[in-house]
């Protein structure tokens, strides 16, 4: 496919697509030999509205910045079940989410965190986006009771210690580790 030909088939793929033609000159041949550069521009997306607010406007709504709305504006289209709990823009939208729910703001799903989802956005809320999720949470309604606990999405034990704990159960697990190198 020549340039031109690649050019039209863009121009007539996107309604609103424009195309720029320039002439440069290369290094040391002056205008002798010029060169002809085109680019192709396509239209600029519209954003995507859900209800009144679009992706950006919703995660603003429940406190996320300019620069992290950023982040997560592709997550909102994942649902909660198929998201990567480890991925940045899931989990500033959890800790927005966390946040505007009166959750303690961790950015991970937990069983207090769930289950604040659950009162606002029903105890399906696994099976619906994200963005479908921070609607719920901006209308405020509530659909159903707290999830029950056969569903376990976090909070271990571990992350219930406090640090002394912590501290203790680490250094006893290197102590016993030491002393098991040690025999050998």
């Amino acid at each position: 496919m020549s340039q031109s030909q690649y050019l039209n088939y863009q121009l007539s793929k996107y309604a609103g697509a424009k195309a720029k033609s320039e002439s440069i000159s290369p290094m040391g041949l002056g205008d002798s030999h010029p060169i002809t550069m085109t680019r192709f521009d396509p239209p600029i997306p519209r954003p995507q509205y859900f209800g009144a607010l679009n992706e950006r406007q919703q995660l603003k709504a429940i406190g996320v910045g300019e620069v992290h709305a950023t982040l997560a504006i592709p997550y909102l289209y994942y649902l909660p079940r198929t998201s990567d709990a480890d991925a940045q823009g899931v989990q500033v939208i959890v800790a927005a989410l966390q946040r505007a729910l009166g959750v303690p703001d961790t950015g991970y799903m937990g069983d207090r965190t769930a289950n604040a989802i659950a009162t606002v956005s029903g105890s399906g809320w696994f099976d619906k986006r994200w963005n479908e999720i921070i609607g719920d949470v901006l209308t405020r309604k509530p659909r159903a009771q707290a999830m029950s606990g056969y569903v376990s999405i976090g909070d271990s034990v571990f992350d219930k210690m406090t640090q002394i704990q912590k501290l203790l159960l680490v250094g006893g697990v290197a102590t016993g580790i030491y002393l098991i190198a040690r025999k050998k």
